[in-house]
């Protein structure tokens, strides 16, 4: 990777990150104060956490705006696969090693935003800049 590219990858890290601690936030809000079953609160946090990123990548970390509606459901399907990797390495992490419902989020969403990274890199955002540079 290149200069820009890290940049770039630093810049979905930030935004990915303000993501999660919006999914963690409404997580424990939900979990803590509301009683909802902690994997319940995790899917809303990740709904939240999906509309969050793709606004924030659209505009600040690729800067693509065309083809909006078919850019956001493919970032949906990413997301989604993302989110069930979230939501199942956070199972196992909690029921299997006993490790507290937030840490496990955190960890989950960790492991799972590298691969979150690319597909969006070169599938949802994918723009081919040659084409428009003549």
């Amino acid at each position: 990777m290149d200069k820009k590219d890290w940049r770039r990858y630093l810049i979905f890290l930030t935004g990915g990150g303000l993501g999660a601690l919006l999914n963690l936030a409404i997580t424990y809000f939900l979990t803590e104060f509301l009683l909802l079953q902690y994997l319940i609160s995790y899917a809303f946090g990740c709904l939240a956490n999906i509309v969050f990123n793709f606004l924030f990548h659209q505009s600040i970390t690729f800067q693509v705006y065309d083809n909006f509606s078919a850019r956001f459901l493919k970032s949906v399907l990413a997301s989604l696969g993302a989110a069930a990797g979230i939501i199942t390495l956070a199972y196992f992490f909690t029921e299997y090693f006993g490790i507290w419902y937030l840490f496990s989020g955190a960890l989950a969403i960790g492991i799972v935003s590298l691969a979150n990274y690319f597909l969006h890199k070169n599938w949802v955002f994918y723009y081919d800049r040659g084409k428009s540079e003549k």
